[in-house]
């Protein structure tokens, strides 16, 4: 028999074999017992998921900064392979160019011979903000060009808003987001939506800084960002049909 149930059978023969603690001694050796089988401590799970949410939040005044910055979008352009995680883009003017750096799993998908990977486009947020050269630095943010043209939006998803303020939880819709091309990538979708929050509801300005974007889809999954810190650099390059969206869900918090 192992310790553990030689202990645990030697407690349970002193709480049936007298009913109720019937001397000092008793208590005292359950309780030993107790303690050697880790039964009186407390479970320290709330406090260790405290503590891992508060090393990963990031500064909201640099979330602010990174999503209030200026973005480009790149249309129909051939991305060329360069080094082992990149595609490299250059605008059919010929000045400038802008390398992308994407996901192992993204980027296994291109070819890498000379004549590159063309109808691609690009969601530029430049991540090198302090060089002001020629290249443009970005991460993901690369789909496919759309196979066709669109006289309006191709989706522009509903968008509901939970917040609460001394108790009370207020619902509200938000308007202002359309999607014009056939796959978008997580980074566009999670960009524009914080950019809406930042201008429609103070997030990162006011007392609103935490939270989440949960984006719902079609076929009953989800994808959600996290307020508290930017997306992570390997979602950049997830895709989805934008009309796959069936509707957003934001719950802002303090």
């Amino acid at each position: 028999m192992k310790k553990t149930a030689i202990i645990k059978a030697s407690l349970a023969s002193l709480v049936i074999g007298t009913g109720l603690f019937t001397s000092t001694a008793q208590a005292s050796e359950i309780s030993l017992v107790r303690h050697t089988l880790g039964l009186d401590q407390k479970p320290k799970q709330t406090q260790q998921n405290t503590n891992v949410n508060k090393a990963d939040r990031e500064d909201k005044n640099v979330l602010l900064g990174y999503y209030t910055q200026q973005t480009t979008e790149l249309t129909n352009l051939t991305g060329y392979t360069k080094d082992s995680n990149k595609l490299e883009f250059v605008p059919k003017g010929g000045v400038g160019e802008t390398l992308v750096t994407v996901s192992p799993n993204s980027f296994s998908k291109y070819k890498t011979d000379d004549n590159g990977n063309p109808g691609l486009d690009v969601f530029v947020v430049r991540e090198n903000t302090s060089d002001r050269g020629t290249t443009e630095s970005s991460i993901g943010g690369v789909t496919k060009t759309n196979t066709k043209s669109y006289k309006d939006p191709i989706k522009t998803p509903y968008i509901s808003v939970k917040t609460t303020e001394n108790g009370v939880t207020k619902d509200e819709s938000l308007n202002g987001i359309n999607f014009n091309k056939e796959e978008v990538s997580l980074k566009e979708v999670d960009f524009k939506l914080r950019k809406l929050l930042i201008d429609q509801k103070g997030l990162y300005k006011s007392q609103y800084s935490d939270g989440t974007i949960i984006v719902h889809l079609n076929n009953g999954g989800r994808n959600t960002f996290e307020l508290h810190k930017k997306l992570q650099d390997n979602r950049m390059s997830d895709v989805i049909n934008s009309t796959d969206i069936q509707y957003i869900e934001v719950t802002l918090t303090k």
